[in-house]
């Protein structure tokens, strides 16, 4: 039946989920957000039958902020919800997403979700270069409400799950499985916020918030390379 494949299908996407916690690192996460972190492994088969697996480090959360609440309320909606998705697997060309994929491009190495305030054509995100004037009020709480998603948001969830990257790599369970590759220093080296200057204000304002509240957290996400001779061989590590 229909409910019968429903349940099948939940209880696969659990199977494929699991929390990832990260100790230590509160303070890459303001008290406006509650992240929730978990991991994503996929197998997509395309229609010629090629396989290709997948690895994602998905990270939600909402802006609780009072000003946020405000906007919410005035917008009509629900809240301030952003997430991340950081590509474990191979780098990607990060795209902007508002529940349905949109046709934005980030500049960024990972993909970006949030309740964003659309034009009515959903090609493009309210900003205050979208109608200088912004003489109607309600534009321009959709232009602050972007930005609060893109300076606030998201740039503290990108830092989070920057964070848990490292304890990814630091794990001793992280090994192959079922055909998934592990997480090498390179991807995650390639997950870091650039390549969203040239891309629009909101994005370079992501970026650039994401970088500073890296620094301001402390959060051990540089990737040092200590070269010592171990048996005749090069050993790197994450720190």
């Amino acid at each position: 039946t229909c409910a019968d494949d429903i349940a099948v299908s939940r209880a696969a996407l659990v199977a494929v989920t699991r929390p990832c916690c990260v100790s230590g690192t509160a303070a890459a996460v303001p008290t406006t957000a509650r992240p929730l972190v978990y991991e994503v492994r996929l197998r997509v088969t395309s229609g010629a039958g090629a396989t290709q697996r997948e690895r994602w480090l998905m990270c939600g959360g909402v802006d609780e902020s009072e000003e946020a609440g405000l906007l919410a309320a005035a917008l009509e909606q629900p809240a301030a919800w952003a997430a991340v998705a950081l590509p474990l697997h191979a780098p990607v060309s990060g795209r902007a997403f508002c529940f349905l994929p949109l046709p934005l491009k980030t500049g960024l190495p990972v993909h970006v979700n949030a309740c964003f305030a659309l034009t009515s054509n959903r090609r493009e995100l309210w900003t205050v270069d979208a109608d200088q004037q912004l003489a109607h009020q309600q534009h321009a709480r959709k232009a602050r409400w972007n930005e609060l998603l893109c300076v606030r948001a998201l740039p503290s969830l990108y830092a989070h799950a920057l964070a848990c990257t490292v304890q990814l790599a630091h794990s001793a369970s992280e090994a192959p499985q079922d055909g998934h590759s592990r997480l090498t220093h390179a991807c995650a080296t390639a997950l870091w916020p650039t390549g969203g200057e040239q891309a629009g204000v909101l994005w370079r304002a992501l970026q650039r918030t994401a970088l500073r509240t890296l620094h301001a957290s402390g959060a051990p996400v540089c990737l040092c390379i200590d070269e010592d001779t171990v048996g005749g061989a090069s050993v790197s590590r994450l720190a």
